[in-house]
């Protein structure tokens, strides 16, 4: 069975409408009221925003392509924005030659940045910040390892060691970055500063869509140890994909998780969302407090309420194709909402 195939959707689109749909407005008066009542935080989502829905697909375009000026351009400006002194990329995809024939066994994707930066007062520690940003699909097909991830959606058991239950292809996709060298060092590293007992550390994992998988890394941390109070996981736009099992499990994580959702997102849990079956089928359900927003002025809620119309209608060629028409202009929306609209809570973080 697939799932997911919005995702691709979505990323296929990327390249047909980018300069029409690039600068997607959004209103979100629950985030402007949280930016008025705790800057910190406020801040905090807007540049997750930034970098997860925008800048790291930029840095994975210009690694993918040996762009090697624009892969240091890019982590610079990741650097000056999140103020981390390092950016470590953790790159776990298959090369396409290792996809045929595909094996059951085979794991795909893992794409992550990894950002630190150590404050010193004196001779000591002040403060341990980290940054971990996971990206979400790439579609094009010299490099399937996103799309395989995002459809592999029946779910499977955690680990070995946990029969929670989640889906298949989001948690590979995080067990890869996981179990990379570089996370597992950074992973040591925040074990022995909590060791250590008096040096505040800061962990923030964020990621977009398929990127939504950071929420599974930050439970294999909180399981080898790593303390809840440290933590804050942000979503954007990401599917659901964790079963009640896992929910209950997490439930003290999941008050450590914002998830950012839009209004029409073609993956949101709402009553018309294209995957709404599916997550119910498979027993998907959400984690994390919820912040909203919308974009002005859609059409695709007038577009769905004239497909009902002449759906009742007496069935010709004329209205068949009127319909599909119209379903295609409104999904096409919809999945323009999920790709773009996010990157704009960076600039409603940034204004008065």
């Amino acid at each position: 069975m697939k799932f997911w195939l919005p995702g691709f959707a979505a990323t296929v689109f990327i390249r047909l409408a980018a300069p029409v749909w690039a600068n997607m407005a959004v209103v979100s008066p629950q985030f402007s009221d949280l930016c008025r009542a705790n800057r910190t935080e406020c801040t905090r989502i807007g540049t997750h925003a930034k970098v997860s829905t925008e800048l790291i697909y930029q840095v994975f375009e210009a690694e993918r392509t040996r762009n090697f000026d624009a892969l240091a351009s890019q982590l610079e400006a990741i650097k000056l924005l999140t103020g981390a002194e390092q950016i470590q990329i953790v790159n776990r995809r298959l090369p396409l030659s290792q996809f045929f024939p595909v094996q059951q066994s085979l794991v795909f994707g893992g794409y992550a940045l990894l950002g630190r930066k150590i404050t010193k007062r004196g001779d000591e520690i002040g403060k341990a910040e980290y940054t971990v940003f996971v990206k979400g699909v790439f579609s094009e097909l010299e490099d399937p390892n996103d799309i395989i991830a995002s459809i592999q959606g029946i779910p499977d058991r955690l680990s070995a060691q946990s029969n929670v239950q989640l889906h298949q292809g989001m948690r590979n996709y995080a067990q890869e970055i996981f179990n990379s060298p570089p996370f597992q060092d950074l992973l040591t590293e925040i074990l022995t500063f909590q060791q250590q007992g008096n040096i505040p550390i800061e962990i923030t994992l964020s990621g977009h869509s398929l990127g939504g998988s950071c929420i599974v890394l930050a439970a294999l941390m909180s399981d080898r140890g790593v303390k809840l109070e440290n933590m804050n996981v942000i979503t954007f736009g990401a599917p659901l994909f964790l079963q009640r099992g896992f929910v209950d499990r997490y439930q003290k994580l999941g008050e450590r998780i914002v998830r950012v959702e839009v209004d029409g997102d073609m993956l949101n849990y709402e009553v018309d969302s294209p995957l709404l079956l599916v997550y119910r089928a498979l027993g998907y359900l959400p984690l994390g407090k919820l912040l909203r927003g919308f974009v002005p002025n859609t059409k695709y809620k007038m577009l769905q309420a004239e497909v009902l119309s002449l759906s009742r209608q007496q069935p010709h060629q004329e209205n068949l194709n009127r319909i599909v028409n119209l379903q295609l202009q409104a999904i096409l929306e919809r999945v323009q909402i999920h790709v773009y609209s996010y990157r704009n809570f960076y600039n409603l973080s940034r204004l008065d």
